[in-house]
């Protein structure tokens, strides 16, 4: 008897991990996401008067900083952010589509020289979410991200948690609420990295996950999965109200 309930645990087991590894394939990688590499903002703008020496942002990440699922480059977040704080900006977009915090490390990270920021955002861990990098390796490279970055003169850093995976339509449960807690335990990790570090923390799953989560189709792109206008838009306010003091300070 007893060996029969383990047979049958041990199959519906298997059966639950197939199907996720389904569903996670779909969801991922079926029509509707943009190809890779997608829409790039790799460029220098100004923003804001000519009154002021402007202040030179650079925004390392993943897609979202990259404008994906924005119907332009005026409607990214990155674009939202640098045109409302409220002074000039010179602002580089280094962000990548489908980058990991391992991505921004060995190819966004090194890049930062050429460009002598004044403030950093890094936004970066939702690949790391679903490619289901470990905890350890996780907080290991956030670590050293950001002890790399303390290290540049007169640089402001802040950095962005990762917003509510359970408020993403394109995921279906029951890999949805599987996503949701590991986005949860990645952000966790976030939030502890940066206050090791004393670096600003944007609680992005805490101030935008409640107003995605009454509507998502109002805040989703139609890939289901980035943000559109409107979904950035809740986004950049989340980060302004933590940006802007920390440049200030």
């Amino acid at each position: 008897m007893l060996k029969r309930v383990v047979g049958t645990l041990a199959t519906v087991t298997v059966a639950l991990v197939v199907l996720l590894a389904v569903e996670g394939f779909i969801a991922l990688n079926g029509p509707g996401l943009p190809d890779r590499p997608a829409l790039r903002l790799d460029r220098t703008f100004q923003v804001g008067g000519e009154s002021n020496e402007p202040i030179r942002l650079a925004w390392l990440g993943d897609s979202t900083g990259a404008g994906i699922g924005a119907s332009g480059a005026e409607a990214a977040v990155v674009t939202l952010v640098a045109s409302e704080l409220g002074r000039p900006v010179e602002l580089r977009v280094l962000a990548r589509s489908g980058a990991r915090v391992g991505d921004v490390l060995a190819q966004q990270l090194p890049r930062l020289a050429d460009v002598d920021a004044d403030a950093v955002v890094v936004a970066v861990g939702g690949n790391d979410v679903t490619h289901l990098t470990s905890e350890d390796l996780f907080e290991a490279q956030y670590d050293l991200l950001l002890d790399t970055l303390a290290r540049l003169p007169s640089s402001t850093i802040v950095s962005v948690g990762i917003g509510d995976f359970g408020t993403v339509p394109r995921i279906p449960q029951p890999l949805r609420a599987l996503v949701a807690w590991r986005g949860r335990a990645l952000d966790e990790l976030i939030r502890k990295v940066t206050s090791r570090h004393d670096v600003a923390y944007v609680d992005l799953y805490g101030e935008t996950g409640p107003v995605f989560a009454v509507d998502p189709g109002r805040y989703y792109a139609p890939d289901e999965f980035h943000p559109n206008d409107l979904g950035y838009r809740v986004w950049a306010d989340a980060i302004l109200e933590v940006l802007r003091p920390a440049i200030a300070g």
